[in-house]
């Protein structure tokens, strides 16, 4: 079925250290966009991979990006998560999602004024 997860070796998941995951992550390759509260501009983005929790980002260009932000889905301004920054490597982001935090407060109403 569709919510079901796929058969895992359990013994395998823990020894290669994806044991320590909250929730299983899953290939995204979806396009995103990084929506910042200060009013700079959007920054497009790749979405290697995705949890219940968190999410890999790839995010071309400097690694400026600040320690908070939300991230659009697909480009679909109606699937977002607010973010925050776990880890950095290179151009690569590891983020958690905030919890109970799914549509965009400031990020909404200054989408629905522009």
């Amino acid at each position: 079925m569709k919510n079901e997860r796929p058969i895992v070796d359990e013994e395998l998941y823990r020894n290669l250290g994806w044991g320590r995951r909250k929730s299983l992550r899953r290939h995204f390759g979806y396009p995103g966009q990084l929506h910042f509260e200060g009013g700079d501009p959007p920054r497009a983005c790749s979405i290697v991979d995705m949890s219940e929790s968190g999410a890999q980002l790839d995010v071309p260009g400097d690694s400026d990006v600040p320690s908070e932000f939300w991230l659009l889905i697909g480009g679909n301004s109606h699937v977002r998560r607010q973010c925050r920054v776990v880890w950095r490597s290179g151009n690569r982001f590891g983020v958690q999602f905030r919890v109970g935090v799914k549509n965009g407060g400031a990020l909404a109403a200054r989408q629905q004024t522009a």
